[in-house]
């Protein structure tokens, strides 16, 4: 099985993944435990999150569509 992200890598565009945990299943605290934000890792993952868009934004569509198969 092919990976999602590795034509998008192979073309050096950064790519990103993220696998959510099952908390549909559990009961959570009413203040979705924000004391455990670490701004530091957030900042780091927003920049990467708009470096994709941002790499991906100024590439041709069919260069995307070539890049990612």
């Amino acid at each position: 099985m092919a990976r999602r992200g590795g034509g998008l890598a192979r073309a050096g565009i950064p790519t990103i993944g993220y696998i959510p945990q099952p908390n549909y299943l559990l009961a959570g605290p009413a203040n979705c435990c924000i004391e455990k934000l670490e701004p530091a890792l957030l900042h780091s993952q927003i920049e990467v999150f708009a470096k994709v868009i941002h790499k991906m934004d100024t590439m041709p569509a069919a260069e995307l569509k070539a890049k990612n198969g």
